[in-house]
């Protein structure tokens, strides 16, 4: 008897090991996608100059196993699921789990909302007179200005926090970035109290991924699209919401926490269905990181364009300088508050 059970332990261990080649090689069973910040091993090359049975083939060949065995990322995917929503532990130290089953990068909590700041008050005062300098050029070119801050998820889901909601910072960096920008003469609007005073009414960012939804971005957009109308002395197109749809961007894979979590989860989250009425803002532009995609100024404004990526300054400049360019909105992400002092923006039309 205890002969049979070693033989069936040692023919069900060789199954497995078979199984896990066969779907190494044949890719039988789907297996699901897993956002790895690195390349996997590639096979390594089988020829003379090489050597197959070389110590730098032998390594090769073992790195690409690790990286491709047989059901691999189903293991890791099964592993993500017991620690996140058995163990209550992230397996990726990018992430807090908040309540309420919302998810906050590391960067919506010290990124900022709760970050004590190393720039010196003499820094970000000289940050704030170059984004004031910048203003002022578009001024003498018949554009107008505005500077906005996406919030934070945190910022505006602090209560959600649990373990970190009574350390919230108030002398945190953007404000006293507002703060400086205000005293330099910067035109900008603060979208967080318009936030947090509809988060009562609805979800305002996706539960699984930083970004704010649509939403949340309508809201911002109306109070940016009413201070463009303000200070170019035209009529502010308005946005109705005239009904709701599930939303496409979270439908069709959206969720960049869950992707670092290696969960992917199955998320309802609605987007409106908007109408516009009124005259459309002159062509504008916008420049800034991955918030900007949500927003709805290109259906309020002729020939709208945005850069959603910091660092292609130089298209921005293009976009900038086109006659026809009567507003410039530069919208940036509470945790991107540092490009206030790196950004080479500030200093087009030097």
């Amino acid at each position: 008897m205890k002969r049979a059970i070693q033989l069936g332990t040692i023919a069900v261990f060789c199954l497995l090991l078979l199984g896990v080649a066969f779907q190494m090689v044949l890719k039988v069973v789907p297996e699901p996608t897993l956002l790895e910040k690195r390349a996997l091993a590639p096979l390594p090359p089988l020829n003379s100059a090489y050597g197959v049975v070389s110590d730098k083939f032998l390594e090769g060949f073992t790195d690409y196993v690790n990286d491709n065995f047989g059901f691999r990322k189903i293991f890791i995917r099964l592993n993500n699921l017991i620690d996140v929503k058995i163990l209550r532990t992230p397996s990726n130290r990018d992430v807090i789990l908040g309540s309420d089953a919302m998810l906050f990068r590391q960067s919506d909590w010290i990124g900022v909302t709760n970050k004590h700041s190393a720039l010196t008050d003499a820094q970000i005062t000289a940050g704030a007179k170059r984004v004031r300098a910048f203003q002022d050029r578009l001024k003498l070119q018949g554009k107008e200005f505005l500077f906005v801050f996406a919030p934070n998820k945190g910022t505006i889901y602090l209560e959600l926090l649990v373990a970190h909601k009574y350390l919230l910072n108030q002398n945190s960096e953007r404000e006293r970035w507002l703060l400086a920008l205000q005293v330099s003469g910067v035109h900008f609007i603060d979208v967080k109290p318009l936030i947090l005073a509809a988060k009562a009414n609805r979800l305002l960012y996706y539960k699984g991924d930083h970004h704010w939804n649509r939403y949340a971005s309508l809201l911002a957009s109306q109070a940016m699209i009413d201070a463009f109308a303000t200070r170019l002395n035209v009529p502010a197109p308005r946005f109705e919401v005239i009904g709701s749809r599930p939303d496409t961007w979270e439908r069709a894979g959206g969720g960049s926490i869950d992707e670092l979590l290696g969960v992917k989860a199955i998320r309802v989250n609605e987007e409106p269905i908007v109408q516009l009425t009124g005259p459309k803002l002159p062509r504008g532009v916008a420049f800034g990181d991955s918030f900007i995609r949500w927003l709805y100024l290109d259906q309020a404004s002729e020939g709208f364009e945005s850069v959603a990526d910091l660092t292609k300054v130089g298209k921005f400049e293009v976009a900038v300088n086109r006659l026809d360019t009567k507003f410039v909105l530069v919208h940036l992400w509470e945790a991107s508050s540092d490009e206030l002092i790196n950004s080479k923006v500030w200093d087009i039309g030097k």
